[in-house]
């Protein structure tokens, strides 16, 4: 029997359930996952059996999960939403923008910066997943939890989207889309008190300004920098700086002026999975950005890292102070 979801994995808890989009503008698409915490202290997951020898440990545990989460289900409250099911909603709501805003967060103070040295940084794993038999497809991104106050209930994670759109396309789902976005948003319910949100900057900064990116590894590394997040998995802050931004088209734009700003290059190279991770001004510790990926700049400059600046976030929310929000 083929089942798909989508799971959120966090050193102490393990999140899944089932994904209803709100959309934002028709450039910006979003969407979130509600759904109940299962805490896996002590839980013991044998490793997928009949996984592709391409599956790294990290697949292995989560298809592993995936499946102790689904027996669970059978004597428990927790149900599971087929992906189609979230995919048809993932697209159904375009144009729409959350009756909820995200504070501006440029200069955060001590309490609220980002802490590259500590154990909760307030950036998960997130996982969606095909189980079909011997056939299996996983589809993983990282996620940051923000600070969004309104109507929205339950903690709420940021990331990308295209890892969502890339599951979509495979054949052991069979859902293809012409539509296309660079964002999601997820919720957890009910709310987890115990994950860090992390400050947004809503203001570009400038070229050459030094950054952080936070980055994930699958395999155990020899580097210094890298600290275990979790079984089979690896996090850094990788220290790095804005290259430069791009337009909708491809074409250099420039902060502070009336530019669109739809691409931020930096200098370090993400790691498979960790699309959606924050990017993070190293001064003032607020997001700045968000990992897309990675594209050849030029010839001459090689590959850079690729990623969506952090003001597109707030095109997803009312304005703070509106009349609408209760």
């Amino acid at each position: 029997m083929r089942l798909a979801a989508s799971i959120s994995l966090h050193p102490t808890r393990t999140f899944h359930g089932h994904l209803y989009p709100l959309i934002g503008y028709a450039k910006r698409r979003l969407a979130t996952i509600r759904s109940q915490p299962i805490f896996r202290q002590q839980i013991q997951v044998e490793p997928a059996k009949g996984h592709h020898n391409k599956f790294t440990p990290l697949d292995s545990f989560v298809l592993a999960a995936f499946r102790h989460l689904r027996r669970q289900s059978i004597h428990a409250d927790v149900a599971f939403c087929p992906l189609p099911k979230l995919v048809q909603q993932y697209d159904s709501r375009a144009g729409k923008i959350i009756d909820a805003f995200l504070p501006y967060e440029s200069t955060p103070d001590a309490s609220r910066r980002v802490d590259f040295g500590g154990v909760d940084d307030g950036v998960v794993l997130i996982a969606h997943v095909i189980d079909d038999g011997d056939k299996h497809k996983l589809s993983i991104c990282s996620g940051f939890v923000i600070n969004t106050r309104g109507s929205i209930e339950g903690t709420v994670v940021a990331s990308c989207a295209h890892t969502l759109e890339e599951i979509r396309r495979s054949s052991l789902l069979l859902s293809p889309s012409a539509k296309s976005g660079n964002l999601l948003l997820y919720t957890i319910q009910p709310p987890v008190e115990a994950l860090r949100t992390l400050p947004v900057n809503p203001y570009p900064i400038p070229v050459e300004t030094r950054i952080r990116a936070r980055f994930l590894s699958t395999d155990d590394p020899s580097k210094p920098g890298w600290h275990q997040r979790g079984p089979h998995a690896w996090k850094k802050w990788t220290p790095g700086h804005v290259v430069s931004y791009r337009d909708l088209a491809g074409r250099e734009a420039h902060p502070g002026t009336y530019d669109t700003l739809s691409h931020m290059l930096y200098s370090q190279i993400p790691s498979p999975g960790s699309s959606g991770a924050p990017i993070v001004d190293e001064t003032s510790g607020s997001v700045v950005g968000i990992v897309t990926g990675s594209r050849m700049n030029s010839h001459v400059e090689g590959l850079r890292g690729w990623g969506t600046p952090a003001e597109a976030l707030f095109e997803l929310f009312q304005l703070p102070g509106l009349s609408t929000l209760r």
